[in-house]
């Protein structure tokens, strides 16, 4: 058994160990498994990057969804389901061993790039969006029914731009979390 500590300095979490290829964590007492760059994960569940981003009973849509690290912390928040979408073919494979070593339920991985949001069956529908620049123009064509989501929360990567002004005039009370002055996070709630 290979067995090793890496660490990072989050006051939330003192280590990741490394059991057979996987890193392993415990999140809310339960271990979980995750194949894949330990970055994300500590960007997702110990940086807190979602704090706010309510998917509880909801229907969410990951855009963007890389290894598979966003699809795992939705589903353990109580997500009613998540649709994931990422456009690089292994990363996809990455995500769905992700999803399966954690025996997690409800979910669907889909190896696309998006261009425009799906269209809500509901007023539970939430979305997550981190597409390296893509956001402005997956939004722009989405524009007459991003209304219907219930939260948006996306990763910017060209500034703020327009971002709070589109989502205002759609309804959304609109907080923008800076990383830099190109880099941040926006959580768009109704």
């Amino acid at each position: 058994m290979i067995s090793e500590i890496i660490i990072f300095s989050h006051p939330e979490s003192d280590y990741l160990s490394f059991e057979n290829g996987k890193y392993t964590f415990d999140y809310n007492g339960k271990k979980i498994w995750y194949a894949g760059n330990p970055r994300y994960i500590v960007e997702t569940f110990f940086d807190n990057q979602y704090k706010g981003f309510d998917c509880k009973g909801k229907t969410v849509v990951d855009i963007g969804a890389a290894e598979g690290d966003t699809l795992l912390w939705f589903s353990l928040n109580g997500a009613r389901n998540v649709i994931a979408y990422e456009m690089d073919e292994n990363r996809v494979n990455i995500a769905k061993f992700n999803r399966d070593i954690n025996c997690l339920k409800d979910t669907s991985i889909y190896c696309e790039k998006v261009t425009k949001l799906p269209i809500p069956d509901d007023e539970n529908w939430v979305v997550k969006i981190d597409v390296e620049g893509d956001e402005y123009n997956i939004l722009e064509n989405s524009k007459d029914y991003v209304g219907k989501y219930n939260q948006v929360i996306l990763e910017y990567h060209k500034g703020l731009q327009h971002l709070p002004t589109f989502f205002k005039d759609r309804g959304f009370i609109v907080e923008a979390r800076p990383m830099n002055d190109m880099v941040g996070f926006l959580l768009a709630k109704k």
